[in-house]
């Protein structure tokens, strides 16, 4: 959990709000189409996703429409997937 808070705040927090990255995945995931690099886009979005996974089932459930068809949907927390 503290990697993947520490590499959304890279990504997406260059500003040091690394409590907002871990703490609210719905704000960094949000903020996707901020980030100009589909690369980066896609990493943000899959961390985000998995930070939602595992505290907010309903941002999860959002935000499902654009991660169903990644190809790193498969290796995401299975007990989070049966809750969704």
């Amino acid at each position: 959990m503290i990697r993947t808070s520490l590499l959304l705040l890279v990504l997406l927090c260059p500003c040091g709000h690394a409590q907002v990255a871990g703490d609210d995945p719905a704000r960094v995931l949000e903020r996707l189409p901020l980030l100009k690099n589909e690369i980066e886009r896609d990493r943000a979005l899959r961390l985000g996703f998995e930070a939602a996974l595992a505290q907010d089932l309903d941002v999860a459930q959002r935000y499902l429409p654009l991660v169903i068809d990644r190809p790193w949907i498969e290796e995401m927390d299975f007990r989070g997937a049966c809750a969704l």
